[in-house]
């Protein structure tokens, strides 16, 4: 199947962009904001995000959906804001210990760990089908059809090392919290980074050009 971009579809790109982007950015900016002055903000910053990156999948009007609504990436996508938004909150709430639990308790909390490292593998899986689709979909213009991966693969190492950091006995406290501090603002920097490049996108779509999509996934 061919589509071809028209006006109306660069009309669907501009605000689509534009508004996912600009949710992006809010979400890190919020998340920077709550972990230095106004913890408070902490709230929405998983919220904006998954409202962003729902957007950006979903679109306003199919040409603006940077997956152009494929079920594989679309769902991805999709799947990864649920598990981030709703799974992950409620399942850490419910297994959270009582206070009285917590004190008796001595190391961590096994069924949280474990909890946490499945919902890490599946965020994981299906952040990397959803760049990967979005890489090769051809929605987005090159070369910033790979700003996903390259956020992603900046988000993943920042955070491995800020996991290693603080699994690792002996370090000073102190230095420890001022890098895992350092890495957060890397890892905010990605989403704004992200955000922007969606922005601009958006601002510069071009009512002329013209899409060949496939109808295969």
């Amino acid at each position: 199947m061919v589509t071809v971009d028209t006006g109306s579809a660069a009309r669907s790109r501009r605000l689509t962009w534009t508004i996912g982007g600009v949710l992006l950015v809010l979400s890190a900016l919020t998340g920077l904001a709550g972990q230095s002055t106004l913890p408070s903000l902490n709230a929405a910053t998983l919220p904006l995000f998954g409202l962003g990156a729902t957007v950006l999948a979903i679109g306003i009007g199919r040409p603006g959906s940077v997956t152009a609504r494929r079920p594989l990436g679309t769902g991805a996508i999709l799947a990864l804001v649920i598990v981030l938004v709703v799974v992950r909150p409620l399942l850490t709430h419910a297994l959270l210990p009582s206070p009285v639990e917590a004190i008796r308790s001595v190391g961590p909390f096994p069924s949280l760990a474990v909890a946490d490292l499945v919902l890490t593998v599946v965020e994981l899986s299906c952040a990397i089908v959803a760049v990967v689709r979005i890489a090769r979909q051809g929605v987005v213009p090159s070369p910033w059809r790979l700003a996903p991966l390259w956020a992603l693969c900046t988000v993943a190492v920042t955070q491995a090392i800020a996991m290693l950091l603080v699994s690792i006995p002996g370090l000073d406290a102190g230095a420890v919290v001022g890098v895992v501090a350092g890495l957060s603002v890397i890892r905010s920097a990605a989403i704004v980074f992200l955000g922007i490049v969606a922005i601009v996108l958006g601002a510069l779509a071009d009512p002329r050009a013209v899409t060949l999509l496939s109808s295969r996934e």
